[in-house]
């Protein structure tokens, strides 16, 4: 009767372990996203430049590290840019990318559903659009990046950087939902030859849903 007794007893105190480890840690996400960025240059050779209102949508994987801390990869369609004027003519420099960001985002325990978290993490970003809306001096309309390339004048086709931000996540009985700002510090050029690069404050709003295998 022993060996029952002992495999009961194992039994009883390693199903509840099991189902504790895996509560600890909750299971992978995937998750839609969306913001509203407010994107301008900084950088040497950037004056006077103003902010230009875009969008950000795209989808995201969070896969849990422990019960606190989870990596984070992205892929984004974001619009950046930046406005312009002076005396003779305004506009807007136009460029929007495919962006991947991989964010680590670290939880604060709370005894609420609803609880504050940290994330950041380096993002590389590839054009896709790009063009001067501009009025004046004779000029009305859009012109593409490619058109400047006769001048000298060539507009990068990759960007990298680092992302920051913070924010609250909900929990909706299994799905999650997240609301956060975020600051996008482009490190590189946006136009070789010229210290300019994007500066990007930007408002998202996620919905994560449990990853189905």
């Amino acid at each position: 009767m022993r060996p029952p007794r002992l495999l009961s007893a194992l039994l009883a105190v390693l199903i509840p372990c099991s189902v504790a480890q895996a509560q600890l840690k909750p299971p992978p996400r995937f998750g839609l996203i969306a913001g509203i960025n407010s994107s301008t240059v900084g950088g040497g050779d950037a004056q006077d430049a103003k902010r230009r209102t875009g969008v950000m949508a795209g989808i995201s994987f969070v896969a849990p590290l422990s019960p606190g801390l989870s990596i984070e990869p992205e892929l984004l369609y974001t619009m950046k840019g930046a406005g312009f004027s002076d005396t003779d003519a305004s506009g807007t420099v136009k460029m929007n990318y495919v962006e991947i960001p991989v964010l680590f985002r670290g939880s604060f325990p709370t005894s609420t559903n609803a609880r504050p978290f940290l994330y950041g993490g380096p993002d590389i970003a590839f054009r896709v659009g790009c063009s001067l809306e501009a009025q004046g001096q004779g000029i009305n309309g859009d012109v593409s990046c490619d058109e400047f390339e006769a001048e000298g004048l060539k507009f990068k086709t990759v960007d990298y950087g680092i992302v920051i931000g913070a924010g609250v996540s909900f929990d909706l009985t299994g799905k999650i939902f997240t609301i956060s700002a975020r600051y996008d510090h482009s490190l590189g050029k946006l136009v070789e030859d010229s210290d300019t690069k994007h500066r990007v404050l930007s408002l998202v709003g996620t919905l994560e849903f449990p990853w189905r295998r």
